[in-house]
């Protein structure tokens, strides 16, 4: 039986008439040439690279010339600050986590045209596309269309769907250009950010208005981003502040259905505008306002269920999506010891198809303080979040109630204390959650975590963490009902319809991780993280009572639910190493395992859960090579070897993107990006857990123009 995965229903519309589809053409000449000459740095710098002697971070570049690789040095990523692991800043040595810092350097090398693209340079992140607009991504392990176990941030605001739990990638939708670095949590960050944040956190920092004043725009188009454009304008705001609004549009195409010539009409496109204002109202206050407005049209290939024979039909419906968000902070420096935070954001979403239409709406205020006095850094904050949903229905999918309001309240508090001459930090903090509707009443959840950093010398860390997590129940778990399949019996048909229970109780993790970081030279940097999770109350589908209905036409109504039936455990290893090879040429690389094992709990009689144990890659690996062979010319590639995924039958696959840049002019660049070079197409994931007919990664093209005007140029 196809069941489709309820962390992400599918939309089901009219079935459209099936038309050729143009494959692209083989790589060129110059993608062969590159190809060697990535080879070659990889037989240079395999000798360290070793799974479990991998790392962390990639610097950031200066806003006054991004293509100059060497304005941060290796030395200085020890040094460097990170906000998202213990929501103040703090220095990467002395974090005590798995985490990964992307900066716009490395986002420039990948090609990347989307944030989900992006995240496959990170180490245990698992990265697929099922089609052209539909990713599956997590953080080790429990990958699958809507990951559950995965929280992503921008700017601190929360962009995880409170209806199916977890995150609609094609939404998210960034001007890249904007980003001033990605920090992604390897593992549990809910003692500080909460509920969701199981597996990872993903915090998208976008850059300071002060630093993108004046004009930038930029230009792609090729086979498969067919056109694309954005434009940037940044100014001041009185004597201390500075704005920036901006807008970006960009059309994809769609995939063939392997195997046929029937176009999947998985095609997509979307615009997103938007802006921020950052105002120092003083040099102890300043105000970030940022707002944007986004919308898209996507599409899909699904088996629809039906009452007769074949009992399936293949349909290509259409979502469309748009929405805005509000965001407002304002921090001040109490003193030289101590800060506040006040925050406060609305978000409003629209995603629209054949079988549910759905309208949310957000509402979230935290406030938190930071202290610190050389011995101790102590944060504490409270939050709350109010969400509003209507869910129209269809025969196919509907909720009980269609319309409810959910809130949340939150509170949390770490410490980081400094032991033993500044050598060891012992951080402990918790968070306690307590979350509200019309039918329930509090379900408070405690997060508590306890860490540990030692520093032998200001090239070494070590670290220890013991965390506890939860996965609360969505919308679809408590409410849904829905029409899985149809399936045939020799008699009657069957029907098979899913129901959400309100007494589905939280996921529960309980993480045991270590790590070190090492510098042995200015030069080379490693860190390797691994961990032991265990699982209880995962989600299972359990089989209920089954009636007969006579209309209307004979069937047989079988009734499934969700219930917490299953327990499980994962462990895994993975880093990454950074290495100055000279002045001007760089290179990242990484690796990571995973191994998971699932097992039903006494009385479940769930048949497709455990199955999910073998649905993620063993091992991944990635190369990047940043080259700046002239002060104009820049020769960027990265290699990717991921692992196949046995329950799904699905083969490894290589995969290689190079990139060909000309700075024509200080502020103006042409380039020229090879993407999936190695193979014509592959496929990344089956779709079967979310119903949806996959298509594959076909080799792609594109060009790109980017003009900077102004005095950021």
């Amino acid at each position: 039986m196809n069941r489709w995965n309820v962390g992400g229903p599918p939309p089901v519309a009219r079935v459209q008439a099936a038309t050729p589809f143009d494959m692209p053409s083989r790589a060129t000449a110059w993608g062969l040439l590159s190809a060697f000459l990535l080879a070659a740095a990889a037989v240079v710098v395999a000798p360290h690279c070793a799974i479990g002697m991998p790392v962390a971070a990639a610097a950031t570049d200066t806003v006054e010339d991004a293509s100059d690789l060497t304005r941060i040095g290796l030395e200085d990523l020890m040094k460097l600050e990170v906000t998202s692991a213990s929501r103040h800043e703090q220095v990467l040595s002395n974090v005590a986590s798995a985490i990964t810092v992307i900066g716009r350097d490395q986002i420039r090398a990948s090609g990347a045209t989307t944030l989900a693209e992006v995240l496959r340079m990170v180490p245990e992140m698992q990265v697929a596309h099922i089609d052209a607009n539909i990713w599956s991504i997590s953080a080790r392990g429990f990958s699958g269309r809507i990951a559950n176990k995965l929280l992503l941030l921008v700017d601190g605001r929360s962009v995880y769907s409170p209806i199916f739990a977890g995150v609609y990638w094609d939404e998210q939708d960034l001007l890249l250009e904007d980003i001033e670095r990605i920090e992604v949590i390897r593992g549990p960050g809910a003692s500080v950010w909460g509920a969701n944040a199981m597996n990872g956190v993903i915090n998208v920092i976008t850059r300071d208005a002060h630093d993108t004043r004046g004009a930038a725009l930029g230009a792609a188009a090729g086979n498969e981003e067919l056109g694309g454009g954005s434009a940037r304008w940044g100014g001041t705001l009185g004597t201390r502040g500075a704005f920036r609004v901006f807008a970006r549009g960009a059309s994809r195409a769609g995939s063939a259905i392997p195997g046929t010539a029937e176009n999947a009409w998985d095609s997509w496109s979307g615009l997103h505008a938007g802006f921020r204002a950052d105002v120092p109202v003083s040099d102890r206050t300043r105000w970030t306002l940022t707002g944007d407005l986004r919308s898209g049209d996507a599409g899909q290939s699904i088996y629809e269920a039906i009452d007769s024979p074949p009992y399936k039909l293949q349909v290509s419906p259409r979502t469309t999506v748009k929405g805005g968000n509000l965001m407002a902070s304002w921090q001040r420096k109490l003193s030289a010891y101590s800060d506040i935070t006040l925050q406060g954001y609305t978000d409003v979403s629209d995603r629209n198809d054949d079988v549910l239409q759905s309208h949310v709406e957000t509402y979230d205020l935290e406030f938190k303080n930071h202290v610190s006095n050389g011995r101790s850094e102590f944060v504490w904050g409270l939050g709350g979040r109010v969400v509003r949903d209507r869910l129209d229905s269809t025969a196919v999918l509907y909720f009980a109630p269609d319309h409810e309001a959910r809130s949340m309240l939150s509170a949390f508090a770490q410490d980081e204390i400094v032991l033993d001459n500044r050598h060891v930090r012992l951080t402990l903090g918790t968070r306690v959650e307590s979350s509200y509707d019309a039918a329930s009443s509090a379900r408070p959840e405690w997060q508590p975590s306890i860490r540990a950093q030692w520093s032998p010398g200001e090239r070494h860390s070590l670290w220890g963490a013991v965390s506890r997590a939860v996965r609360t129940p969505s919308r679809a778990e408590n409410d849904i009902r829905y029409h899985l399949a149809t399936m045939p019996t020799g008699g009657p048909p069957a029907e098979v319809t899913i129901y959400g229970d309100s007494a589905f109780q939280s996921e529960i993790l309980v993480a045991y991780e270590a790590g070190y970081r090492f510098a042995p030279t200015p030069a080379v940097m490693f860190d390797v993280s691994s961990y032991y999770n265990e699982y209880s109350r995962l989600r299972t589908v359990e089989p209920g009572s089954s009636t007969f209905s006579p209309t209307p036409t004979p069937h047989i109504d079988v009734r499934e639910s969700w219930e917490n039936k299953m327990h499980g455990d994962t462990r895994g290893i993975g880093g990454s190493i950074a290495w100055s090879v000279s002045r001007n040429w760089k290179l990242n690389a990484n690796a990571s395992c995973l191994v998971m094992r699932l097992h039903l709990d006494p009385g479940s009689q769930d048949v497709s859960s455990v199955s999910g144990e073998n649905n993620e890659p063993a091992q991944q690996y990635m190369l990047q090579s940043q080259f700046q062979f002239t002060p104009r010319w820049r020769w960027d590639a990265t290699a990717y070897q991921i692992g196949r995924r046995p329950s799904q039958s699905m083969p490894g696959y290589t995969r290689l993107d190079l990139g060909l840049a000309w700075q024509v002019r200080d502020g103006a660049e042409l380039s020229l990006m090879g993407m999936n070079l190695l193979q014509r197409r592959h496929y990344e994931d089956d779709g079967v857990q979310s119903g949806l007919i996959p298509t594959q990664v076909e080799r792609s093209f594109t060009a790109r123009v980017s003009v900077l005007l102004g005095s950021n140029r």
